[in-house]
């Protein structure tokens, strides 16, 4: 279409350009119109995928379907659709085991097992996948963050409030961000009086380019299973 547009342009057909163009302009609002049932769907589609920008610009923009001001009519209308809730009657209640007990003792199998045997690393991949967001590095680059999956995280945490402290005492001062309490700011104070000191005439900056990446974990795991 856009090709024939153009070769009706360049050979000077502007009144049947204009027609076409006033054509479909009169078409543009009744191709928007749709049944409300229709439009729920369609928000409810898009908040599901997550698309919540979408999701609000297609409320604003639906021709039956504007934000409404809030008057005292809409909110009667509002409480009549959200009625207060009410406690659950006890006759209504299934009685049975709890399946949140019979969760977290799986949890606390694998977390054993992962911390005290020797695990194939291709069995667990699904755990410890993560989901990559990239955000933008003040226009220098890109800065990955990875969000790990939801058993693979309360597991981390569960372990870590356990080895916290042999974690702090292994690393020391060479990683200050192993729950060390504000050990980067105290760095950054420590290097500023060192160069304010009047023996002090340079700081060398040494830089590995994307050190930590780089490092070969399978060879890192093993050699901390041998150590420890």
């Amino acid at each position: 279409m856009l090709k024939k547009r153009l070769a009706s342009w360049k050979s000077g057909e502007v009144d049947k350009l204009l027609h076409e163009g006033r054509v479909i302009e009169s078409r543009i609002g009744k191709g928007m119109k749709s049944e409300p049932q229709n439009k729920a769907n369609r928000f409810a589609k898009l908040v599901i995928e997550g698309q919540i920008n979408s999701a609000m610009r297609f409320l604003n923009d639906a021709s039956s379907g504007k934000i409404l001001s809030l008057t005292d009519n809409v909110m009667q209308q509002l409480r009549e659709k959200q009625p207060e809730a009410q406690p659950a009657k006890s006759r209504v209640l299934l009685r049975g085991p709890h399946s949140s007990v019979a969760l977290c003792d799986a949890l606390e199998t694998l977390a054993r097992n992962l911390c005290t045997d020797h695990v194939d690393p291709s069995s667990i991949e699904a755990l410890v996948a993560s989901r990559l967001i990239q955000l933008d590095k003040g226009g220098v680059g890109v800065r990955p963050i990875g969000v790990g999956e939801v058993v693979r995280r309360v597991i981390s945490k569960s372990v870590m409030k356990v080895v916290k402290s042999d974690v702090m005492k292994a690393s020391g001062s060479l990683q200050l961000c192993a729950y060390q309490p504000s050990g980067s700011k105290a760095a950054i104070h420590a290097m500023r009086n060192i160069f304010e000191e009047d023996d002090t005439e340079a700081i060398l900056l040494i830089h590995a380019s994307n050190a930590f990446n780089f490092l070969n974990r399978a060879a890192a795991l093993n050699n901390i299973r041998i150590i420890t």
